[in-house]
């Protein structure tokens, strides 16, 4: 019975389009970071990059961003089954995004030069200076990709399981083929070609949108236009969770640049080779089977046993994929660093730091995959308190390992500290989710 859960045709046909999403931003990312490697090894320059490239999503999860997917897609699927037309939603949801974002935008760029120095304060001027310039450029994809996220997460609600991982496909797509007609590319103009791909792809979205279910953008309709007030609440846990996971990510960034020179280029290289797999594996069970497990929460009350293990299920199967492939990374590491990054500046040296690094981080990689899989069950009870929660605890444990490191901070103490955020999310996820859905008393009211 539970297996006839996994193998209905028509989840098949979603799990397939996921997975091709996803393989194509592999792809990409492969490619991309291959270029990149090759470009800059692991030197200074590559830190510089890194650290202008990556900021802008730092401060979005930070307001909140990252979660943006899963609210709307939740609201957008119950006003849907409600027959409710979507278009004041979503055009709610856009036009607050639009007002924040715009400001949120002119205000990091107004104060780059602070910014850097808040997330990089180990660079010298002189990198500092080139970090700075680049973030002007990289400030504003925060702006769109919002709104990119707003339209994915509808079309997801509406029945198409478009990820966030595609259209960052696209978006690379335009730098890579900078890079390849321009063997000398220059930093600046790989973030500008990255954030026109970002154009390109939200105009797609939105025709698509508009074409094929009849949206229509309305202007005036109010900020806050959303049905469901409990994803408003649920939005407030998720921004909290958000504010957790940037810190998190901007201490480790921040303890890096103190390190030798190529540290943040390190962590960057092997980071990209293990957390993409993390949402290979499991974001098609959370895009496919999501608004499933959502629809059926309320059965639990039922046969709440029966619901537990079709959940079980599938993370079980979701960390032994991901377990045997960490195994084989493990064996395969030189390789695969080899494959992914090898040649041009990315000489013998860079190539033995990735390789011990990936090796370190791989233990995160069944735990960070879970992840995709308890989010949309706990989303759907508590007002999303339980799927926020396992994020804020995880992130809060991370930030204290930083804090109460013993002596000097090292590259291995960082790479501990993520491995120790991903476990902490993982088994309190499960543990919430065990709980939440065996004592009524920790349920509450569940989204149907």
């Amino acid at each position: 019975m539970e297996l006839s859960f996994l193998l209905d045709s028509k989840k098949m046909k979603g799990f397939g389009f996921v997975i091709l999403q996803l393989g194509l931003n592999f792809i990409t990312t492969f490619i991309f970071n291959r270029q990149l490697a090759q470009l800059f090894g692991i030197s200074p320059d590559k830190d510089v990059f890194d650290i202008a490239f990556s900021t802008p999503y730092l401060i979005s999860e930070l307001v909140g961003l990252g979660f943006l997917h899963i609210i709307v897609t939740t609201t957008v699927r119950k006003a849907s089954l409600e027959s409710k037309s979507i278009n004041h939603i979503v055009s709610g949801v856009l036009n607050l995004y639009l007002l924040v974002g715009g400001l949120l935008t002119l205000v990091l760029s107004f104060f780059s030069s602070e910014v850097i120095s808040l997330v990089a304060p180990g660079f010298v001027e002189i990198h500092h200076q080139a970090a700075t310039d680049l973030f002007q450029i990289s400030v504003f994809t925060i702006f769109f990709t919002g709104i990119s996220t707003v339209f994915s997460a509808t079309l997801t609600a509406l029945g198409l399981p478009i990820s966030r991982e595609l259209g960052l496909a696209g978006m690379r797509v335009f730098s890579i083929a900078y890079i390849f007609l321009n063997p000398g590319a220059e930093s600046s103009g790989i973030l500008i070609y990255f954030l026109i791909g970002l154009v390109a792809v939200t105009s797609v979205q939105f025709l698509y949108l508009k074409n094929k279910f009849n949206f229509q953008y309305i202007f005036k309709t109010s900020l806050i236009s959303m049905e469901n007030r409990s994803a408003l609440v649920g939005s407030g846990y998720f921004v909290v969770a958000a504010i957790t996971s940037s810190l998190f990510s901007f201490n480790i960034n921040r303890l890096a640049s103190f390190l030798d020179p190529g540290t943040i280029a390190t962590i960057s290289y092997s980071s990209a080779l293990i957390f993409p797999l993390s949402i290979l594996i499991g974001k098609p069970v959370g895009l496919v089977l999501g608004p499933h497990l959502i629809l059926n929460a309320k059965a639990s009350h039922e046969d709440r046993r029966f619901y537990i293990r079709r959940v079980l299920l599938l993370v079980f199967a979701v960390f032994g994929i991901s377990s045997v492939l960490s195994l084989f990374i493990f064996a395969a590491t030189p390789f695969i660093a080899q494959l992914f990054y090898g040649g041009g500046n990315f000489d013998q040296l860079a190539h033995e730091h990735v390789a011990r690094t990936v090796r370190y981080l791989l233990p995160a990689l069944p735990f960070a995959s879970l992840l995709w899989v308890l989010v949309f069950p706990l989303q759907s009870i508590k007002n999303g308190v339980f799927a926020a929660g396992m994020y804020i605890f995880g992130n809060l444990v991370g930030l204290g390992a930083i804090h109460f490191m013993i002596g000097e901070v090292s590259l291995t103490q960082l790479l501990f500290a993520q491995i120790l955020v991903s476990v902490t999310q993982a088994l309190v996820g499960l543990v919430f989710f065990v709980i939440s859905f065996s004592f009524p008393l920790f349920r509450g009211k569940v989204v149907t």
